[in-house]
């Protein structure tokens, strides 16, 4: 996130003033707090965030300039933009504690396809 902070910074290339950002759904488990230690670093900027219903809204915001900044899995991709990933994205395995998965310590992918 350090570097996602860093970048906005240096894209806006401001210590005040407004931040238009908008997300995906998805991202409310990690982005506000996220966007909490952005403004706590950066005072002078006011984090105006948007939560979207989907990414084609999202795309739809940075195309009539709404907003500076969009959190979204892919990036649009038949119109320019610059994307920077700054996290990988956790996927996990949950079954039920009654599944043969849970007396494993490791699952391979494979087993996913019996």
């Amino acid at each position: 996130m350090r570097d996602a902070e860093d970048l906005v910074a240096r894209f806006r290339g401001l210590n005040t003033g407004p931040l238009d950002v908008a997300m995906v759904s998805t991202a409310n488990y990690f982005l506000p707090r996220l966007l909490a230690q952005f403004r706590q670093e950066h005072p002078g900027i006011e984090i105006r965030l948007q939560v979207a219903g989907n990414r084609e809204e999202i795309v739809t915001l940075l195309q009539q300039g709404d907003i500076e900044l969009a959190v979204m899995g892919r990036p649009p991709q038949n119109w320019p933009t610059r994307a920077e990933p700054f996290a990988m994205h956790p996927h996990v395995l949950v079954t039920s504690i009654d599944h043969p998965f849970t007396h494993l310590e490791f699952v391979p992918a494979r087993a996913l396809f019996k």
